[in-house]
């Protein structure tokens, strides 16, 4: 059995018969998919994969995965935004645009910083004092919970 066999998806199967049946019926073919991929590693699906020249597929990495990975840094994916007196690693913008180098317009905010200022747009000042008291909140003043 070939690669795109064991991945076919009945596709006279009315609801899978145009784009618009199959995006109607997404979550079902989606949980047949998960189904078959579950079956085998990633390794194992690679194998599988790397003898259809006709099929294009890249693994979608984890969190964990992309933290390891050193083009993940090459690549610029990361930026450092000024924080005071350090910096903080950020998600750089996915578009780069020719003539518009990127820049930091604000440093990143402290732990805290805005709490009260949202909670008080939300209607929330009366609760802001027994939130602090509490440890569910804390504010770049407030002392951490011991």
């Amino acid at each position: 059995m070939t690669p795109m066999e064991m991945l076919r998806i009945q596709l006279d199967d009315e609801r899978y018969a145009d784009p618009r049946n199959r995006a109607r019926n997404a979550a079902e073919i989606i949980a047949q998919l998960d189904e078959i991929f579950a079956t085998k590693t990633m390794a194992e699906w690679e194998e599988v994969f790397a003898t259809e020249p006709d099929f294009f597929w890249a693994p979608v990495n984890s969190p964990d995965d992309l933290l390891a990975d050193p083009q993940f840094y090459a690549s610029g994916a990361l930026v450092e935004v000024p924080n005071g007196t350090s910096t903080t690693n950020m998600i750089a913008t996915p578009a780069d645009f020719a003539g518009t180098p990127w820049a930091a317009r604000s440093t990143a905010p402290d732990l805290g910083q805005h709490t009260v200022e949202i909670l008080t747009e939300l209607g929330r000042s009366d609760q802001i004092e027994a939130l602090v008291d509490a440890g569910a909140i804390g504010t770049p003043a407030s002392p951490p919970s011991s």
